[in-house]
């Protein structure tokens, strides 16, 4: 297991990317209907606007953005890690934990991804807030999901291949 350890940091480099480029993929659909992509759900946009009488955007999610960026920042510091600093145990143990925390976070973001996307409309000048609870997962987020998930197991398996004694 020990001479696959690289593969698995690269992996997990990979599966971190791709989260990144879902970002740009659907992300919530209603009825096979595109709502909308990873950008408007984490950086927020007007959807629908008519005048002073109607209006409906969607929020600034810190959680989604922090989904997608997150497993890249721990990937990048795990090769880090396991190029650079072979020798120090603990450097990687805490880099190894980082990664598998932020990738199982991603997860649980990605796999209830329309109650972490809220949006707020108007009518008649009476504002509402609400999240997409109803709206299903589109492909974007079934990749980034699936990516996340192959990211924290090969972390995890990375940290036990790393530390088991053989």
């Amino acid at each position: 297991m020990k001479k696959y350890e690289h593969l698995m940091v690269l992996g997990a480099l990979a599966a971190s990317i791709l989260i990144i480029l879902t970002i740009f993929f659907p992300a919530l659909k209603n009825d096979n209907t595109i709502i909308m992509n990873g950008l408007k759900a984490t950086f927020g946009g007007e959807i629908v606007s008519y005048g002073s009488f109607l209006s409906g955007k969607v929020n600034f999610n810190v959680l989604n953005l922090l989904a997608f960026i997150l497993p890249l920042t721990a990937a990048v510091l795990l090769y880090y890690g396991s190029v650079k600093k072979r020798k120090q145990k603990m450097f990687n143990l805490s880099l190894n934990l980082f990664a598998i925390a932020t990738f199982i976070f991603s997860v649980i973001v990605f796999a209830d991804f329309g109650l972490y996307t809220t949006g707020t409309g108007t009518l008649l000048g009476m504002t509402e807030t609400f999240d997409y609870t109803g709206a299903k997962q589109a492909y974007g987020i079934v990749i980034a999901l699936v990516a996340a998930t192959t990211g924290s197991v090969l972390s995890i398996v990375h940290l036990v291949s790393k530390f088991s004694k053989r």
